[in-house]
Formats: structure tokens, sequence, C-alpha cells
């Protein structure tokens, strides 16, 4: 009834969709801020809804199951083109400078498309990446990989490259212990 559609929510987060876009984007806001006044004036003193801001795309990943969103795994684009990134790979430390750059710049593109279509640019840029990755042109700067040790390397039973790396550390004499952060890069 206020024309607001619940598209994502989590543990401290809502996302609605505005279904009334014949109106000016000031005035999207305006409408917005007073639905959440409202909603806030009903609420518990100890809860409250904060308006973050208005966004002009959103991509909500799906679960392997499919049927509801990703806990926190989200991109979102606003007004000034800025993007939001929460849960992929671009904000976690496991992953090389190449892969987090890549996909950020492929959820820029997706998310800043029309919606009739030219996400080819998205997967040119990737082709692109992929092939100075073969031909070997990339900064191997852009492709260490950082983990950080959780345990001692020998209650590892899996050998991932972290470990692999860790041992090879130690071999060159390296304390290594929990806590330590690896840095490898994964050749041919």
């Amino acid at each position: 009834k206020n024309n607001l559609r619940v598209i994502y929510a989590d543990t401290d987060s809502v996302f609605f969709l505005l279904d009334k876009k014949s109106e000016p984007e000031e005035q999207d806001k305006n409408y917005v801020s007073k639905f959440v006044k409202k909603i806030n004036d009903e609420l518990p003193e100890i809860m409250m809804l904060e308006l973050e801001s208005l966004y002009k795309a959103a991509i909500f990943v799906e679960t392997k199951q499919g049927e509801h969103g990703a806990k926190k795994k989200y991109a979102l684009l606003d007004e000034n083109n800025k993007l939001k990134i929460r849960g992929f790979e671009t904000v976690r430390r496991n992953y090389s400078k190449i892969a987090k750059i890549t996909q950020e710049e492929v959820l820029k593109i997706i998310l800043s498309v029309d919606l009739h279509g030219e996400h080819k640019k998205a997967h040119d840029y990737v082709n692109q990446v992929i092939s100075d990755l073969r031909e070997m042109k990339v900064d191997k700067k852009m492709l260490v990989i950082k983990t950080q040790l959780q345990q001692e390397i020998t209650s590892y039973e899996i050998h991932s490259p972290a470990v692999t790396a860790a041992k090879r550390m130690q071999q060159l004499g390296y304390n290594v212990k929990p806590g330590i952060i690896v840095s490898y890069v994964i050749v041919k």
C-alpha cells in the first residue's frame, strides 16, 4: 500500500523497489524518507530504519537452491555511479587483485548498461583480462593471493595452495604459525 516492494532483507538491512517511477528522483527520495519516518514512528524506541541511499541498479545473488538470495551478497549502483559491494570476492582478502578488479568492473558494466543490453561489454572485458593473463601481460603483483592461516600447518587435512606456500615458507626459515598472512601466486 506504500508503493514499495521488499526485494531483499537480512538481519539488519531491507531493500525496497519503488514501484512508482513516474516522478522525478528528488520526489522519490522525499517519498521514501516520509515512509521511513512513518515506520520509525511505529517501531519501538530501540529500533529504527535509516535511509542509506537510493540506488538505480542492483544485483542480488541467489543461493544455490535458487529460491532466496544469498545473505549479504549484492552489488548496488547509486545515482552518482558509485558502486557498493557486499559479499563478493572484491571485498575478500583471499582473492587476487586482478580477480577483485575484474569482478568489480564487470559488476559496474552490468549495472550501468541500459535495460536493452550491451552486456557484451562485460563479456569483452573479461575476455581481454583472460587474454592478458595468457600472454603474461599482467604485473605479478596483481596475481598475489593472501590467506591467513587459522591453525598450525600440520593441522590442515587439505593441502590448499596457501598451506603449500606456508610449508615452503617454513622450509625457507620463516616462523609460520596461526594468524600469519601467507602471500602466494599460482603459476603454471
